[in-house]
């Protein structure tokens, strides 16, 4: 059979989320091809996309794609696939130009995936179960990510907590809630490592199989499906519900967060320094003198608080602070950044008074 070499690529190239190489899945390190679909998968994750073969076989992905992509750098544009035995043989032809080129090589395949298929089989794709998923959904778990732990054995503060209207993140120290642009039909938790890809696609539909997540996305033809998370969505109560006074966000604030971080590691911090209806932000390394200072309404001793230059540095490379509205709590624990849909909640170290 004949495939295309840049659409074949193309498509390749959206199922890597699903590769996994050391894994006792002999399989996740290889694409599986079922005659209907190509697909990745690993124990956690699995990537699917229509694909038509005429017959079914499972292939190394590195090295698959690793021939491929030569083969389309040296100006081939087609080639032909053959099952032999445990051996997939691939052949080319470039008649372009004055010289003419032809490659026939073989690579190692497993031509039963019966194994593989009943993995595959337990994914309800059917048409008639999607969801429309909110506008904003991948948006929302992109920023989720702000607030995740490292530790993912705390499924708690590693994972994204999908409510109905809204997402959530936290781990212990941060918290962010994105409100959904329209409600769900379900609540379920996500774990956070499978979704560092989430972003690369536009996915517009969704389903719920447990233990799986289900995503669509209509316009690439992608599937991306996500082991679930055994535990219910994490309630943050009314953690916003604290009494706070709003900080006009200094004009220049994410400069300054930007200077700061140059002069601190990852563990630097920014200093808020209340006194005399007055704030001044600085960073850890005074000797630069990276510092703001504007007037609040503050009245009170001296009080001086941290929070990580490292978050906040984070937190302002995706959002618009211009678009957000800040807010320190009253007993100056919590600072809060907060736009009509987002809030970003960074606890506060207490250094003085």
């Amino acid at each position: 059979m004949r495939i295309l070499l840049k659409r074949l690529l193309a498509i390749l190239s959206q199922l890597k989320p699903g590769l996994v190489s050391g894994s006792v899945y002999e399989q996740a390190s290889h694409f599986l091809f079922n005659g209907k679909y190509v697909w990745t998968y690993n124990d956690h994750m699995c990537a699917i996309h229509p694909f038509k073969t005429k017959f079914p076989f499972s292939v190394n992905a590195q090295d698959f794609h690793s021939l491929c992509t030569k083969l389309n750098n040296t100006g081939f544009d087609v080639i032909s696939i053959t099952l032999e035995k445990n051996k997939l043989l691939i052949k080319a032809k470039n008649d372009k130009g004055k010289s003419k080129k032809e490659f026939e090589g073989r690579i190692d395949c497993l031509s039963t995936i019966e194994e593989m298929s009943l993995f595959f089989n337990q994914f309800s794709l059917d048409q008639n179960k999607w969801n429309p998923l909110p506008d904003n959904f991948v948006e929302g778990v992109d920023l989720c990510l702000l607030s995740l732990s490292d530790d993912i054995t705390d499924r708690r503060f590693s994972s994204v907590h999908v409510h109905k209207k809204y997402l959530l993140s936290s781990d212990d120290i941060r918290l962010t809630k994105v409100n959904l642009s329209s409600p769900m039909n379900d609540s379920f938790v996500m774990p956070g490592f499978n979704l560092s890809y989430f972003s690369n696609f536009t996915f517009d539909k969704y389903l719920i199989d447990f233990p799986w997540s289900i995503f669509k996305s209509s316009e690439s033809n992608v599937i991306l499906c996500i082991r679930l998370v055994d535990q219910e969505p994490l309630d943050p109560g009314d953690i916003f519900g604290f009494d706070k006074m709003e900080i006009a966000v200094p004009v220049d604030f994410k400069e300054v967060v930007d200077l700061c971080s140059v002069s601190s590691d990852e563990t630097g911090i920014i200093k808020f320094c209340f006194n005399n209806n007055s704030l001044e932000c600085k960073g850890t390394d005074e000797s630069k003198h990276f510092a703001i200072k504007q007037d609040i309404d503050f009245k009170g001793k001296e009080t001086i608080f941290s929070g990580s230059t490292l978050f906040l540095k984070q937190l302002f490379d995706i959002i618009d602070i211009k678009n957000f509205k800040m807010f320190c709590c009253k007993e100056k624990s919590k600072l809060l950044f907060a736009s009509d849909q987002v809030q970003h909640l960074l606890a506060l170290i207490n250094e003085k008074g």
